[in-house]
């Protein structure tokens, strides 16, 4: 049941602040960077936590958001997400930590590189590979034609 509405709760959040918001803002400001920080903004001030804890969330939804205009799509963003909040949910369960939302310096800490490398894994990904270049139809018929024979 953790798996389940862990991972559906992390994807819902997706939809709505990377996903709606995001792209909202995006398609009128034209900056992505003022679209990621905005959408992480509000993303953060939805969580009820300490300044610690706030720090943390406002770095993962600047994560999040970077890693949906990289890749362009939720997908990675998703998979992050649930990697980052479904472990905790474990911990919750067990009774071995409680959902108070207070963190400390070391969390913040953490959140910057494990965000921070997951970022720069898509960020080589794309450079590297072109694995998130957008299909065009010219590129389906060279691949058809090769592909037919």
């Amino acid at each position: 049941m953790v798996v389940v509405i862990g991972s559906l709760q992390c994807i819902a959040e997706e939809y709505l602040f990377r996903g709606i918001f995001m792209q909202t803002l995006g398609s009128w400001i034209k900056v992505p960077v003022i679209a990621v920080l905005l959408q992480a903004s509000v993303f953060a001030v939805q969580h009820k936590y300490d300044v610690y804890g706030l720090m943390s969330v406002l770095i993962s939804g600047v994560a999040f958001g970077a890693v949906a205009w990289i890749t362009r799509g939720l997908e990675a963003g998703c998979a992050m997400h649930i990697m980052n909040n479904v472990p905790v949910f474990y911990l919750v369960a067990a009774g071995l930590t409680g959902l108070s939302g207070s963190s400390n310096l070391i969390t913040v800490i953490y959140t910057v590189c494990v965000d921070g490398a997951f970022v720069l894994v898509m960020w080589i990904l794309r450079i590297k590979t072109h694995l998130f270049d957008e299909v065009k139809k010219n590129d389906l018929a060279i691949w058809n034609e090769k592909h037919s024979k």
